[in-house]
């Protein structure tokens, strides 16, 4: 049995893959001729004789970056041109290559050749292009139903106006208390606050989709969202307490004052009868050095408990709101922690109290330390979750807001960003009807479409290509190509 060459292998299963008679899903690594085939596959849409003649502004071929569709127009005008110009002898061996097959028939001698000329007649309406560039042909055929000028103008660096945008908002945190609380908890310094805010900005996608969840649908076919993001927050901390707590109801808020009593109950079983009943399982065995190890627990114990008691009684009885409130909260969490490094470490794992190693004592007195204290790592757990439950409540606060601020300065600038493209399109193109409507309204009717890059698109980029794909696939005449690798994704943190 002979081996097939590897290059006479990989170039079989590119022919395969760039032959347009089916749809095809092609996973390809870096370096493997991905754009080869896409280019190749475009040619032969155009050129293979396949009974009725296809036009090359009837095939979408969609990259993630300008400099890639840039790269796919240069190979494709470069490898027409190469073909318009090719002595017919050239252009047979030519054909051969592309085709795959031995004698390609007059009239696909004839396409080849014709192709150049067909391109240049109307560049500008070949559609190669980005995702983004997709979502401008798709909002500039609904620019109405989208609530736009039809002349509006795509920011393509928000930098600028993100940057004003927290400016305001730090603005408005000197006259707004809860605003002001909300960064607090993010940092201790604006610099800190503006940061997060920034790569909040940057990862944004998610919140979109989420706050998309509870709007409801503007009146009439606007689908540009309202203003004042604000008032959802109360559902997207529902969700977060259904997710964090499940064994509480949804509308039920919980406060660090709750499990100030818990935690203090915890502990004083932990000092009191737990470690005596750790002595008492240990038995004769128990060692000198474990008495110690004792002593120093309540030693490092019995302080924090009695100011742990101290705080419940004297916790300001303000509202969320209050800046005392706020400070005791704070001192509570750090008071909380303490505890909680009585029986961990600052990477929550349990400590080791005892080294003794004969007969393995010192880790059956450390076993019996962490079950003694288990009321207390427990307590910790519900603490950690609570902390970050009012951690993303003040990170949506501010977010929110910016997003608001942000949506003012872009109508005061006439424009939208690329968040607001793919937002914008996907919401239309979510609908199977409008789909369908925008397949109807381009110039020249889409037979088929080309997706490059496939492991970098987004969930909101799916949602806006899914029906036009399903609607390709469903039709006898019309194909969808996907190449991609998933090593090569790199945008995960933009929800690729």
């Amino acid at each position: 049995m002979t081996m097939k060459d590897p290059i006479a292998k990989a170039t079989e299963m590119q022919l395969e893959a760039a032959d347009p008679s089916s749809s095809v899903v092609l996973k390809a690594s870096a370096g493997s001729g991905k754009t080869k085939v896409l280019v190749d596959r475009f040619l032969r849409l155009c050129i293979q004789d396949s009974g009725l003649p296809i036009n090359p502004r009837s095939i979408l071929a969609i990259t993630f970056t300008k400099k890639a569709a840039v790269e796919i127009q240069k190979r494709l005008l470069k490898s027409a041109r190469k073909l318009a110009l090719a002595k017919p002898a050239d252009l047979h061996e030519s054909l051969v290559k592309l085709l795959g097959k031995k004698n390609p028939t007059s009239l696909e001698k004839k396409n080849a050749a014709a192709l150049y000329e067909l391109i240049l007649e109307d560049l500008s309406g070949l559609n190669v292009g980005t995702i983004h560039s997709f979502c401008q042909i798709i909002l500039g055929r609904f620019a109405a139903e989208a609530g736009l000028d039809p002349h509006f103008a795509v920011l393509e660096d928000n930098t600028d106006l993100v940057e004003e945008a927290l400016d305001k908002l730090e603005e408005y945190m000197d006259e707004d208390l809860l605003l002001n609380q909300a960064a607090d908890w993010l940092k201790n310094d604006p610099a800190g606050v503006r940061r997060q805010l920034q790569d909040g900005m940057k990862e944004s996608m998610r919140l979109h989709r989420w706050l998309a969840t509870k709007m409801v649908e503007p009146a009439g076919d606007l689908v540009l969202p309202a203003w004042n993001r604000d008032e959802l927050l109360p559902d997207l901390l529902m969700d977060l307490r259904t997710f964090l707590f499940p064994d509480l109801p949804p509308d039920r808020e919980i406060s660090v004052l709750e499990l100030l009593p818990i935690m203090g109950d915890a502990l004083e079983r932990f000092l009191g009868e737990g470690l005596d009943q750790v002595h008492e399982d240990m038995g004769d065995a128990l060692q000198k050095s474990m008495l110690t190890v004792t002593e120093k627990l309540r030693a490092e114990g019995l302080p924090l408990l009695g100011e742990l008691k101290a705080m419940v009684e004297g916790f300001p009885e303000a509202g969320p709101g209050d800046r005392d409130h706020s400070t005791g909260r704070r001192r509570a969490y750090e008071l909380l922690e303490k505890i909680a490094l009585i029986v961990l470490n600052k990477q929550n794992e349990t400590r080791t109290y005892s080294r003794v190693k004969k007969e393995g004592l010192g880790t059956i007195y450390n076993g019996l330390v962490v079950e003694s204290a288990l009321g207390i790592i427990q307590t910790h757990q519900l603490v950690g979750l609570l902390e970050l439950y009012q951690w993303n409540a003040a990170f949506l606060t501010l977010m929110l807001r910016l997003l608001d601020i942000c949506d003012q300065l872009k109508q005061r600038d006439r424009v939208i960003d690329f968040q607001d493209l793919e937002d914008m399109a996907s919401r239309l193109m979510k609908d199977e009807g409008r789909a369908l409507s925008f397949m109807h309204r381009l110039d020249d009717n889409l037979n088929h479409i080309l997706l490059d890059e496939f492991q970098d698109t987004n969930y909101n980029q799916w949602d806006m290509l899914e029906h036009i794909v399903d609607e390709f696939l469903s039709g006898d005449m019309k194909t969808v190509f996907v190449v991609g690798d998933v090593k090569q994704s790199i945008y995960g943190f933009r929800a690729a």
